[in-house]
């Protein structure tokens, strides 16, 4: 199987500073820990959305989320800790949702798997759209994390085990090339057209016409041979 590990590079912005993303100081194990462990997460997000990466403090974390500060340094060291806790968790949703999907789509004819999985993708990330933006445009070591630069390959599991069938258009030795292409082209328009939607295009004509190119390269049989 081929590696994309090298694909996030390729779609990194270069103006981002490489910062080594840090981890919880614990994951609490008992609910009640873990309902305040969550608490910080979902406060984190929410002010992140409303108000960008620079502007929030641990202090804005605690009184949001109902918490004493010190119940937030007993789980993170610091603010990165817990922004990059929260990027790891919307990735984490975005792949369950996609995959969660699959079983919907794989029943139905090639075209239409197709396009539900598309859409699947694209309601995927818009669902997310105020957090999934500031993650991409503000936090500075976002492309270390080991999740997101595992993303690529986890697409391409996800991808593989809902196609059943060969593509008409293309053979063997072309798969892993067409693969490598449609992941780029799937996550760059999804996450480009989210982030920074085009004013004179709906999101209805992006994805139909993301999803038609895609049927004609994938399942459009080639013109016989004269």
């Amino acid at each position: 199987m081929a590696d994309y590990s090298g694909l996030c590079d390729t779609l990194m912005p270069r103006s981002r500073k490489k910062k080594t993303p840090p981890r919880p100081l614990r994951v609490p194990r008992q609910a009640r820990g873990r309902a305040t462990f969550d608490a910080i997460l979902d406060a984190m997000e929410r002010l992140l959305a409303k108000h960008g990466y620079v502007a929030v403090t641990t202090n804005h974390v605690a009184d949001t989320a109902g918490v004493g500060i010190g119940s937030v340094y007993e789980y993170f060291g610091d603010k990165d800790a817990i922004v990059a806790e929260v990027a790891r968790r919307t990735i984490t949703r975005i792949l369950d949702d996609i995959a969660s999907a699959r079983s919907d789509v794989m029943p139905i004819d090639p075209e239409a798997a197709l396009r539900a999985w598309i859409h699947t993708m694209f309601v995927a990330v818009r669902s997310r759209s105020d957090i999934v933006r500031v993650l991409w445009r503000e936090v500075p070591f976002l492309w270390e994390l080991e999740e997101l630069r595992a993303l690529p390959d986890r697409m391409l599991v996800i991808a593989r085990a809902a196609r059943r069938e060969p593509s008409p258009t293309l053979d063997e030795s072309q798969l892993e090339a067409a693969t490598y292409l449609l992941t780029v082209m799937v996550s760059q328009a999804v996450i480009t057209s989210t982030i920074e939607p085009p004013s004179h295009l709906s999101p209805e004509a992006i994805e139909t016409t993301l999803t038609t190119m895609l049927a004609t390269l994938l399942l459009t049989p080639p013109p016989a041979r004269s």
